[in-house]
C-alpha cells in the first residue's frame, strides 16, 4: 500500500502487506485488511502473469502447471501409441443383411491376421478397407512433445543437454566443465 505522494507524484512510503490480506476487486480496486484502496494507491507486483489472468502466479505454480501439462501429454501419447488411439483402418461391408455376429467374426479374423503377420489380407468384393493416418494436428502435437525435456530442464535449472533434450548439445566442453557449470 502506497503512502502519501510528494510533489513529483512519487510515494513517500510503502507498506508491504501479506498477500492473503489483499483482495483484488473486479473493478481493479483493492480491499486490504478490510479497507478499500483505489488502483493507484496500491503497487501490485505480479511474479508471473499469464495472459488473461489478473493475478500473478508463483514460480512453483507455474512449474506445477508445466508438469501437469507434461503428464497429460505423456498420458495422451501412451494412449495414442500403446492403446491404439487411432484405429488402423475403417472397414465398410456393403451388405444390407450383415449381422452383428458376422461383423464380430470379421473383426476378430482381421485382428488375428494383422497381429501375427504382415502378409496381405484378402477381403470379399463387397468390403472396402480405408486406411487411417495421423492427422497433421496430431502429428504436430507429437512432434512438439520433444520440447518437454527442455521445459523440465529449465524448471530445475539444468542445461537441457543434461537430461538429453533433443537439439541440445554440450560441444566444446568436457565433463569437468559441465560439472563446474552445473555448480
Amino acid at each position: 500500500v502506497l503512502g502519501s505522494f510528494d510533489g513529483a507524484g512519487l510515494p513517500n512510503a510503502l507498506k508491504v502487506v501479506d498477500p492473503s490480506m489483499a483482495n483484488l476487486r473486479a473493478d481493479g480496486s483493492w480491499m486490504v485488511n478490510g479497507k478499500g484502496y483505489a488502483r493507484d494507491e496500491v503497487l501490485h507486483r505480479r511474479a508471473l502473469a499469464l495472459p488473461g489472468e489478473t493475478r500473478g502466479i508463483s514460480v512453483v505454480e507455474l512449474f506445477r502447471r508445466v508438469l501437469s501439462g507434461e503428464l497429460s501429454a505423456q498420458d495422451y501419447q501412451r494412449r495414442f501409441y500403446v492403446d491404439g488411439g487411432l484405429p488402423p483402418a475403417v472397414v465398410t461391408i456393403n451388405k444390407p443383411d450383415v449381422q452383428p455376429a458376422d461383423l464380430t467374426k470379421f473383426r476378430d479374423t482381421w485382428r488375428e491376421k494383422m497381429a501375427t503377420s504382415r502378409e496381405p489380407v484378402f477381403v470379399p468384393g463387397d468390403t472396402t478397407v480405408t486406411p487411417l493416418q495421423v492427422s497433421n494436428r496430431d502429428a504436430q502435437f507429437l512432434e512438439g512433445r520433444q520440447f518437454s525435456l527442455t521445459d523440465i530442464a529449465n524448471i530445475v535449472g539444468l542445461p537441457p543437454y543434461f537430461v538429453g533434450a533433443p537439439g541440445s548439445s554440450s560441444i566444446y566442453s568436457n565433463i569437468e566443465d559441465q560439472r563446474r557449470d552445473l555448480l
